[in-house]
């Protein structure tokens, strides 16, 4: 006969449990509040890259968005195999340099709330 295929189930993901590091540690909403008109201007071994419009400061700014698989007990700070970490990080803001862009700040969001904000 003719065997049929199943498909699995994607599991949906899941919030970290609150008051865990992870749940301390996020900025749910940021993206999809703060900015809008995004538009994919790049994509990298660390990422995707959109150009933004800030709501508050009524400014562009290109935004990188960089998935990190983190557990309930960790942050972003206790991975740095996918980004610079948050020493590094803070030595790139302080740079001031026509040849290099400027760094402003980093914050973690769960992947469902920045898709929600992501153009299709």
């Amino acid at each position: 006969g003719i065997k049929k295929k199943t498909r699995k189930k994607k599991k949906k993901p899941r919030a970290p449990p609150p008051g865990s590091r992870l749940a301390e540690s996020l900025e749910r909403g940021l993206l999809a509040e703060s900015f809008r008109s995004l538009e994919l201007v790049g994509r990298g071994g660390f990422g995707e890259v959109f150009k933004a419009w800030h709501e508050g400061d009524r400014r562009w700014y290109a935004v990188k968005i960089i998935p990190v698989v983190l557990r309930e007990n960790e942050n972003v700070d206790d991975d740095c195999k996918v980004w610079c970490g948050p020493d590094l990080f803070q030595r790139l803001c302080q740079i001031r340099c026509p040849h290099v862009l400027r760094y402003q700040r980093r914050w973690t969001e769960l992947c469902e709330d920045v898709r929600g904000a992501l153009p299709p």
